[in-house]
């Protein structure tokens, strides 16, 4: 709901919980396609390098347990 309100305009979760952030998140007004569920982290970079443009940023945010460090550190290495 949050990111919905400070007007985030995309959306990537994996994760147990993802499903529940996407359906807050689109449920507070962001547009389906732009707030999806990745299987997994591979799938997560590929989505968010989709559409990603210069100058865009990108917060990956996430508890140690899921290690989306792996995932900043790709899309730093692809920028």
């Amino acid at each position: 709901r949050k990111l919905a309100e400070a007007g985030v305009d995309r959306l990537v979760a994996i994760g147990a919980y993802a499903q529940r952030v996407v359906d807050a998140a689109r449920a507070a007004g962001l547009p389906a396609e732009h707030a999806v569920r990745a299987p997994d982290k591979q799938a997560m970079t590929a989505e968010v390098l989709a559409d990603a443009r210069p100058g865009d940023v990108v917060l990956v945010k996430a508890s140690r347990g899921l290690a989306l460090d792996t995932v900043a550190a790709d899309l730093l290495a692809r920028r």
